[in-house]
């Protein structure tokens, strides 16, 4: 028995902004992926997306309604968009553009950013607010929790 190869050939993108995790990531996955360093700001794909998922980083935007605009438009119709972030203990609330923080400093060695404005309950306020539909939540552990929503289909 051999292990599956690959589904398709696409060479999906990775995106992120920190040129360290880039070259970290260029020795595990360069044969498999495209590696883009690049803020979420400034996110562009060249062609459509099925689905863009963001792993652990939408709370570090600077601009979360430019980021968040950005993902809708380079999702194909009907393409999905997954946050997966920390989950907030606050109250629901809405996102607001302005980099007025949410997040503390921690006290790992590597401290949160002071840039958010969306905890992660407001996250479906937030892809509401861009047209998102089919939205959705799950807690996945007390440290983890995915929101996702669709581009419409037209």
């Amino acid at each position: 028995m051999r292990p599956a190869g690959p589904v398709t050939s696409t060479r999906p993108p990775r995106v992120d902004g920190d040129p360290h995790s880039i070259e970290l990531a260029r020795g595990r996955v360069a044969d498999r992926v495209d590696l883009v360093c690049s803020p979420l700001e400034q996110f562009r794909l060249d062609r459509p997306a099925a689905l863009v998922v963001n792993n652990i980083s939408m709370h570090e935007c600077r601009d979360i309604d430019l980021v968040t605009g950005n993902v809708l438009a380079a999702l194909e119709p009907g393409g999905w968009f997954v946050i997966s972030d920390f989950p907030s203990p606050t109250p629901r609330r809405a996102c607001a553009a302005s980099p007025a923080g949410s997040w503390a400093p921690s006290s790992s060695s590597r401290p949160r950013s002071t840039t958010s404005s969306c905890p992660a309950p407001g996250y479906d306020d937030l892809l509401a607010r861009h047209g998102f539909t089919d939205l959705g939540s799950a807690s996945l552990t007390p440290m983890r929790a995915l929101t996702w929503g669709r581009r419409p289909l037209r």
